[in-house]
């Protein structure tokens, strides 16, 4: 994850997506050191970021005019926490 958030980030003159980018790592990030009840259920969160995050560099790459909207399970989850990590940077 770490070699996939350095090479998204690297991508030159696009901001939105870099900022859409830094919110779905932080999300990541934040979700596993929770320690969360089961194996599966962090699989699971992990795989779900990792195919939003895909989603969000191939619809700036095909040139969209915007990126997609973050699917609601992810809009709802843990933002207050999110929000102190990106305090913190």
């Amino acid at each position: 994850m770490v070699r996939a958030e350095t090479a998204a980030l690297a991508i030159p003159d696009a901001q939105s997506l870099h900022d859409r980018l830094k919110e779905l790592f932080a999300l990541y990030n934040v979700h596993w050191w929770r320690g969360t009840a089961t194996t599966f259920v962090r699989y699971a969160w992990r795989v779900g970021i990792a195919t939003v995050a895909i989603e969000n560099v191939s619809s700036y790459l095909r040139r969209e005019k915007s990126l997609p909207a973050l699917p609601r399970w992810i809009e709802t989850r843990n933002q207050g926490e999110v929000e102190a990590r990106f305090r913190r940077r």
